[in-house]
């Protein structure tokens, strides 16, 4: 007992031990501090990051439509669905699944690539009205539809979810410069 009144061991108790305990709760609050800020910083950066993507994907997808738009559109003023189609060829790359123009009554006008596609005409069955606009198949392919402005002629082209480049924009979003900052500090 008479070890513990003296000097030093009094300095110790009253002075270093209380400062220490300061310095390791100070310590682990900036570590925590530090990590829900890096935590923050993702996170906005990952908003930023799908903001973009969906803007591009939003920007892709509107240029489908207006694409098969205009072949409608030029359909209905009296030029040839045929020509048209020829004259869009550069469309197989963003509809890879085909693209065809129909009547008002169903009946197949012009399609390309010729012969029509096993997996348009069973996109273009498994749709009771064909809705402008984009809708998903069964197969997953996804069916893209644009009327005429008189409703006269509708243009419809196939793709699948790689023709949008969806893994050329997902292995950008994971290669970016953030992300492996934060998979390296274990913030994802």
């Amino acid at each position: 007992m008479s070890r513990l009144r003296g000097l030093l061991p009094g300095l110790l108790l009253v002075v270093v031990l209380p400062l220490t305990l300061v310095l390791i709760v100070v310590a682990i609050a900036a570590t925590t501090l530090h990590q829900n800020e890096m935590r923050a910083m993702v996170a906005q950066h990952n908003q930023q990051a799908v903001r973009e993507a969906a803007l591009g994907l939003g920007d892709r997808i509107s240029h489908r439509l207006a694409a098969l738009r205009s072949i409608a559109e030029a359909t209905a003023i009296g030029l040839s669905p045929a020509a048209e189609l020829r004259s869009s060829d550069h469309l197989l790359s963003d509809f890879d699944g085909g693209v065809i123009v129909v009547d008002a009554q169903g009946a197949e006008l012009a399609v390309l690539p010729q012969p029509i596609t096993t997996k348009l005409q069973a996109a273009l069955r498994s749709i009771t009205t064909q809705t402008p606009g984009m809708q998903l198949t069964a197969t997953g392919d996804i069916l893209a539809v644009a009327k005429s402005t008189d409703g006269t002629f509708t243009t419809a082209g196939l793709f699948s979810p790689q023709a949008l480049r969806l893994p050329t924009l997902a292995n950008t979003l994971r290669s970016s410069p953030r992300a492996r900052h934060s998979r390296r500090c274990g913030l994802t």
